[in-house]
């Protein structure tokens, strides 16, 4: 479930957190693991992301603050700015991605929409031209085995009211004088 997923990427960051504080000073490379969870937070969106990523610099520059035993301060800067920075463009770059790559699944399922109503089109042609077909296979059918004009007429008005489907359907005769 997304709930759990959300607060596994949230863990994830105090436990890097703690491998920090566990660490003190030798663990600067360790800030780094922030990279690890962090951007997958933009799964769940922009909000998500940023709301985690500001939980993981809070955490990192906390515990710089925690292991060097000072107040937020200029000189603690190089401890924290760059795996800070590190994160925020990091993330940006996620965030494009995860856009970029929603935009292109978006488009995919229209395109496939679009080919599955001409394919649907095309199949009702076809069918519709098949139909045609073997109406007009019974029409040469039954020339072929009515010995009666009358009849063969008859059937013919039946078959082609049948294959349009309409109502009412003739065979006419013109003869002189109207």
């Amino acid at each position: 479930p997304a709930r759990v997923l959300k607060g596994l990427l949230a863990l994830s960051s105090v436990l890097v957190a703690g491998l920090l504080l566990v660490s003190e000073a030798d663990g600067l490379g360790f800030a780094y693991l922030f990279l690890w969870a962090t951007p997958y937070a933009f799964v769940f969106g922009l909000r998500h992301a940023v709301v985690q990523g500001v939980f993981a610099a809070a955490l990192l520059i906390g515990v710089h603050d925690v292991v060097d035993h000072d107040p937020l301060l200029g000189v603690d800067v190089d401890h924290w700015l760059i795996p800070v920075v590190t994160l925020v463009v990091v993330g940006a770059m996620v965030h494009r991605l995860t856009s970029e790559l929603r935009r292109a699944d978006g488009e995919r399922l229209r395109i496939e929409h679009e080919r599955a109503e001409v394919e649907s089109g095309r199949a009702a042609s076809e069918a519709e031209r098949a139909r045609r077909e073997a109406a007009m296979g019974r029409l040469g059918r039954i020339a072929l085995r009515v010995p009666d004009r009358q009849a063969l007429l008859d059937e013919a008005v039946a078959i082609v009211t049948e294959t349009l489907g309409i109502a009412d359907c003739a065979i006419l005769e013109l003869v002189e004088g109207g």
